[in-house]
């Protein structure tokens, strides 16, 4: 693919292909009918056959890209028969011989318009179920060649006078295989691609998915390319990339000059990925999620303004190390960080994902190896429409899919935030986390990922093709048309997101009921993910009246479908509670805790989930400098799996008689959540009145006699 003039001569083989389509069938009827063929044996029979087959393979939910293959040979049926057809129509020489039989010239025919036909569907499909189509086109398509020697008289002559001539061709038709072989990722033509863990786990087997290192398998084609004498035949010559660029682990390597960086060209142009006509529904999801806006949003660009107003623009690598990593492995951070006011950007881009390489264990702050891919060549538009043509080294440096089966999947990296000294920390401590420390023992049982629940496999449009991940990464992110600040933010993106993330929480993503979705999906994320039905949170209560005439109130909060401990995220910014109401039968409150005030902030009575951080002056932290955080007090999460329970003694007012007050009573407890508290966002938009919804993630109600 690296060769000068490859493209070149790949756009001239497609246009002579396309050319080839319209008038195969009127050349080869000339053909059938001036050669005397019988119709029936050479064409029609196997017109039957192969439609036959092709009804059969596009049914393979497991082997997406067998659909390809299906169609094609429904549409070289469909050609035999009009090739038969036509060949009525054209008039015969009257010295014709009686009609004979071809056997290696129907072989060829049917070679001939299959390799057309999957040719076209080839160039048309985009995705993971093209390669069925592409490997056949090529392996036939170097059988046809060898179909048409055998084919002429002149040939089998000489075969049968000279066995040296059989001796050339066997190599020959054995390098083509063996290119082949090499040239298609065969994985996606033979594996259960389906399967939400990735490669190389079996989810009713269990044990450990595969590993992603030095001497992993799916490292094999940097392999042949270093070792392999003949990788030049093959135009792949050197490794899948070189060049490789580390997040600095420490404060003393932001921006340092020594640290090698990657082109912003290489990095951004996102929506190319749709535009270009490839992955439009995927760049649609991430166009309106959050990792889109990562560093374009008000809370992000009030923080960033004042760590570039107290540590200057270096302290701001730590933050965007996640929030702006395209700046960060540009090592452009302290140019578009000196007002403390960057550009727009794209945040977390496409391709920042997914060139991840590399991530220590454990991970945290951003930490992550990237890997810069080769570029195609050409200008952009070209290279777009290069990618689009053969797409086999696009999708070896940009695609990772088996990451899904890692243990630590460059997620992690992101998601936990770990202070210390070496970062300009005032000390040592884990700020936030979504990873379970049990991912990372040998002991367990299950290697489900973010990914898993976060980027489910929604999007299966046929039976027999390939799922994709989604890319909303639903988890709490209801708000986020409310405070991102982009010129060219697109507010259906962003109301697609957040359609999404409320069928995610409210437990109403369920793949079991989709045609087209493997068993593997229902085995693998039975135990406690997004396919569970119902909240994230469930509560359950037991109410009951006291001896004085009140009522005792216990609720059982489990959590429910969360991967990790609930909630994660910055403590100082959110707030989760819960709500208590009690009514007479009347409906009328008797009492309640957890209503905002008239300044839209909770009191202290609440019960709540989440922690306190603490600053250097011993005081709660304000304005999100956590830097300055020493401890974290009060913390109170839900364990993956576990609950907690909150109980209440409600003293009631007496009734009219004076005693108890007269049942029924309808008591209702729930869990509120604000994504970001009223101090926070007074200060963020300058008291101006601005204030986030609050969305009820879970509720249960009793009746009390």
């Amino acid at each position: 693919m690296w060769w000068p003039g490859y493209f070149g001569a790949m756009w001239l083989h497609l246009a002579v292909g396309l050319a080839l389509v319209p008038v195969s069938v009127p050349v080869l009827a000339v053909h059938v009918r001036r050669t005397g063929t019988r119709v029936g044996p050479v064409l029609m029979l196997p017109a039957a056959v192969l439609a036959l087959v092709g009804w059969l393979l596009p049914g393979r939910p497991d082997y997406p890209a067998f659909g390809p293959i299906g169609w094609s040979l429904w549409a070289t049926a469909a050609l035999l028969v009009a090739v038969a057809g036509s060949s009525r129509l054209v008039r015969r020489e009257l010295d014709r011989p009686a009609p004979t039989t071809s056997w290696s010239g129907s072989a060829l025919m049917v070679a001939t318009i299959f390799v057309l036909a999957t040719g076209v569907f080839g160039w048309q499909l985009r995705g993971d179920e093209r390669w069925g189509a592409m490997a056949a086109h090529s392996l036939v398509g170097g059988a046809t060649a060898v179909l048409l020697l055998l084919h002429l008289r002149t040939v089998r002559a000489a075969i049968a006078r000279s066995r040296w001539i059989a001796a050339v061709l066997v190599p020959v038709g054995l390098a083509l295989v063996i290119g082949w072989g090499r040239a298609y990722p065969h994985p996606l033509l033979l594996a259960d691609v389906h399967s939400p863990m990735g490669f190389g786990y079996d989810p009713e087997q269990g044990g450990d998915a595969e590993q992603v290192g030095e001497d992993s398998p799916y490292d094999i084609d940097d392999f042949l390319s270093e070792h392999d004498p003949l990788a030049l035949l093959w135009g792949d010559s050197q490794p899948r990339s070189g060049l490789r660029v580390s997040i600095p682990s420490t404060a003393a390597g932001w921006g340092s000059a020594d640290t090698p960086t990657i082109s912003e060209d290489v990095l951004t142009g996102s929506m190319a990925c749709g535009d270009s006509g490839c992955h439009e529904l995927l760049t649609r999801q991430w166009a309106g999620s959050a990792h889109r806006f990562a560093a374009d949003n008000d809370l992000y660009l009030k923080a960033v303004a004042l760590v570039v107003s107290e540590l200057g623009t270096k302290g701001a690598s730590l933050c965007a190390g996640c929030h702006d990593p395209v700046r960060v492995l540009a090592g452009t951070v302290e140019e578009a960080y000196a007002t403390g006011k960057p550009p727009p950007g794209e945040g977390v881009s496409c391709v920042v994902c997914h060139i991840a390489d590399r991530v220590p264990l454990p991970p945290a702050n951003g930490i992550i190896t990237y890997r810069e891919p080769r570029g195609y060549p050409g200008s952009k538009e070209r290279r777009h429409a290069n990618i689009r043509l053969d797409p086999r080294r696009h999708r070896d440096e940009l695609s990772t899919n088996y990451r899904v089966a890692d243990p630590n999947p460059t997620c992690a990296a992101c998601h936990r935030v770990a202070l210390s000294p070496d970062i300009g920390a005032a000390s040592t401590v884990e700020l936030q986390s979504a990873i379970d420390p049990a991912v990372f023992a040998e002991e367990s049982e299950t290697r489900l990922g973010c990914p898993d629940c976060h980027m489910p496999t929604l999007t299966v449009k046929r039976a027999f093709e390939q799922g994709l991940y989604d890319h909303h990464w639903s988890g709490v992110n209801l708000d986020l048309m409310q405070y991102v600040r982009h010129p060219d933010a697109d507010p259906d993106a962003l109301d697609l997101v957040k359609k999404n993330t409320a069928a995610f929480l409210s437990g109403r993503l369920d793949l079991r009921g989709l045609e087209g979705t493997s068993s593997s999906h229902e085995i693998a994320n039975e135990a406690r993910t997004v396919l569970r039905e119902g909240h994230a949170l469930q509560l359950e209560l037991e109410v009951g009246r006291t001896a004085d005439g009140g009522l005792q109130v216990r609720a059982v909060t489990r959590n429910h479908r969360a991967g990790h401990a609930f909630p994660i995220g910055p403590f100082d910014l959110q707030e989760v509670w819960q709500t208590v109401q009690v009514r007479d039968s009347n409906g009328a409150l008797l009492w309640s805790v957890g209503e905002l005030d008239d300044r839209l902030r909770l009191g202290e009575d609440p019960h709540r989930l989440g922690a306190v951080e603490i600053g250097i002056d011993g005081l709660p932290l304000r304005h999100h400098r956590i830097w300055e955080i020493t401890e974290i007090r009060e913390k109170r999460q839900i364990a993956r799996g576990g609950s907690v329970e909150d109980t209440y003694e409600i003293a009631l007012p007496v009734g009219a008689d004076g005693g108890p007050v007269p049942g029924p009573l309808q008591v209702r407890v729930g869990w509120q959540a604000r994504r970001v508290n009223q101090d926070f966002a007074d200060w963020v938009y300058d008291g101006d009145g601005t204030t986030f919804p609050v969305h009820e993630l879970a509720s249960a109600e009793a009746s009390v006699p």
